[in-house]
């Protein structure tokens, strides 16, 4: 329901700004998504209307991209003025921006033909001036003119390539391949911040196969993580993939991943995640020896699927990972995080100084507890005490 009422709204505001006399169109993704048949995630607007006339036309509107002439309307309808750029400074921002009247400039500075067609809901017309339509049907990403000029304006757009190229199962245009090998090392000049977010969205989205073929055919993974000496074992994870289970498969053999973490920006929940994934890794191989509290600890870590998976991915489905499968599906919560059978109040009534010893006592009598050999608060309190 939100999206067809984004739908709506974004049809009424291309409605109002062609009765005002200006020009324009749905644009990018919402547009090349209709036209594969899938359901636009959002809906964006481009227009010969400037951001002042934009606002004076949406009470209630607001300036988000004041440099770029971006304002958002409803709370995820984005309408931009066309424009053109000047020179790019830094592979990020442009120098100059220029607002134009032509939908077709605005068509020809963004990235890739299939993100730059135009779609008027009113008169249910496409307009494609740079060949995204034929580019789409032929499941091409292709980066509109030269793709050296493209990638050099904005370097993540090597990222992106791979994105859309794996998220699409579309083939790279030649071209467009050459110019991604040739200025692969200039990845490393883009900000860590947007670089995980790019891959995050690479990591995380399909065909993980086509993804680790053009991050390592291009050169881009040996640019990024120059460490890493294999990560082709991403073409086995199958499912939804974390990030750090992503990761994880990428960095196989690295002995120490935290300059990676640093440099990608990793949350200390990515960092520890990953971590332990990468850490554990042999805890399979030593399954039928651990004690029944060691298994049940490691069954229940809230990763567990991400470690069985990263597993599988590198062995194939084992007996160990046959185990710890049918393990985890057939142990209920309630065996994996039985409730607590004393507390450290239950010890202060024992007379124990509270202390570190507090959590090895506890310990102590969950390990118990999870092996089965004691079931009551009261064979709890004669173990503490032994």
């Amino acid at each position: 329901m939100e999206l067809e009422a984004d739908r709506e709204l974004a049809t009424r505001i291309v409605e109002r700004l062609q009765g005002a006399g200006y020009t324009a169109y749905w644009v990018g993704g919402c547009v090349r998504d209709q036209l594969m048949g899938r359901k636009p995630k959002d809906f964006d607007v481009a227009t010969s209307a400037k951001p002042e006339v934009v606002l004076g036309l949406f009470p209630g509107a607001q300036l988000v991209g004041a440099s770029f002439g971006v304002v958002l309307h409803g709370g995820g309808i984005e309408i931009a003025t066309f424009r053109s750029e000047g020179n790019y400074r830094d592979g990020r921002r442009p120098e100059e921006i220029r607002y134009e009247t032509e939908a077709a400039l605005d068509a020809t500075r963004r990235d890739f033909t299939i993100n730059a067609i135009f779609y008027d809901p009113v008169s249910n017309e496409t307009i494609d001036f740079v060949g995204g339509k034929s580019d789409l049907e032929a499941g091409v990403v292709r980066a509109i003119g030269d793709p050296h000029v493209r990638f050099g304006e904005d370097h993540l757009r090597l990222l992106r390539a791979v994105r859309f190229a794996a998220r699409f199962r579309f083939a790279l245009e030649a071209k467009t391949f050459a110019a991604m090998t040739e200025m692969a090392s200039l990845i490393v000049k883009i900000a860590g911040e947007r670089l995980h977010d790019e891959m995050r969205r690479i990591l995380t989205g399909p065909n993980l196969d086509l993804a680790w073929k053009h991050l390592s055919e291009s050169g881009l993974m040996r640019a990024m993580v120059p460490e890493a000496k294999a990560g082709f074992r991403l073409t086995s994870l199958s499912g939804a993939v974390s990030v750090s289970l992503g990761w994880a498969a990428l960095l196989e053999g690295v002995e120490d991943a935290n300059p990676v973490y640093r440099r990608f920006r990793f949350s200390e929940e990515e960092k520890h995640a990953c971590a332990d994934l990468l850490a554990n890794e042999d805890r399979f191989r030593t399954l039928s020896q651990m004690s029944l509290s060691h298994l049940k600890r490691f069954l229940r870590r809230a990763n567990i699927n991400d470690h069985l998976e990263l597993h599988r991915a590198t062995h194939g489905e084992t007996s160990a990972y046959r185990f710890a499968s049918e393990m985890v599906a057939s142990l209920g919560p309630e065996i994996l995080f039985p409730a607590p059978l004393i507390d450290g109040r239950d010890l202060i009534a024992l007379g124990l100084e509270p202390g570190p010893r507090f959590s090895q006592i506890l310990k102590q009598v969950e390990d118990a507890q999870l092996e089965g050999r004691i079931q009551s608060k009261e064979e709890a309190l004669r173990l503490a005490v032994a």
